[in-house]
């Protein structure tokens, strides 16, 4: 089950207000798989029951920052179902320092670059280019084009630069060695 969450930054920066209008209704994209191949719940926003978290297994640290997708994607393929709750809240800070922010990201980026070669079998031909470049372009387009940050003119300096750390990050996921988490299921 996944719920939504309130955003409540520390102070005020336009690195805070770009995290929350690009993690604003985060929880429900996810949910509906817009975005991703598979649904998904981010960890600070996701309950499971126990019985679920041990047919599963444990999170993957070979997964980075994409352990919750992975965990989320490896339950989908033991016929797990994801709801969204929409009428329950979460509480949790984001970053609001431009360090912080930027690191994050760019660890999300790592993150990127190991599910879409493990999970390589879940997306559609045109999306399994093994070019980091490639792929960092799209993650850029993505964060820059399509989010609601994007629409506020003053936030687009700040959102640049967490699109070029998630890019980076994308890049820097497609050089390092890749060690996938074992899937208990062969690809279909």
């Amino acid at each position: 089950v996944l719920f939504r969450s309130t955003l409540s930054p520390k102070k005020q920066t336009p690195y805070s207000r770009v995290a929350a209008k690009l993690f604003e209704g985060h929880s429900e994209r996810t949910a509906h798989a817009r975005g991703h191949a598979l649904p998904w719940g981010p960890t600070c926003n996701l309950g499971a029951r126990r019985s679920l978290f041990e047919m599963v297994g444990p999170f993957s640290s070979e997964a980075t920052s994409a352990f919750d997708i992975d965990w989320c994607w490896r339950a989908m393929l033991k016929n797990a179902r994801i709801s969204y709750a929409k009428d329950a809240r979460v509480k949790h800070a984001r970053r609001s320092e431009r360090r912080a922010l930027l690191e994050q990201f760019e660890r999300y980026g790592l993150g990127e670059a190991w599910l879409h070669r493990t999970y390589a079998f879940l997306l559609s031909p045109e999306d399994q280019n093994p070019d980091p470049l490639l792929a960092g372009v799209d993650a850029f387009r993505r964060l820059r084009y399509r989010s609601d940050a994007a629409k506020v003119k003053a936030l687009l300096p700040a959102l640049e630069e967490v699109a070029a750390a998630f890019a980076g990050g994308v890049r820097l996921g497609y050089e390092r060695p890749h060690r996938p988490c074992m899937l208990d299921r062969a690809p279909p």
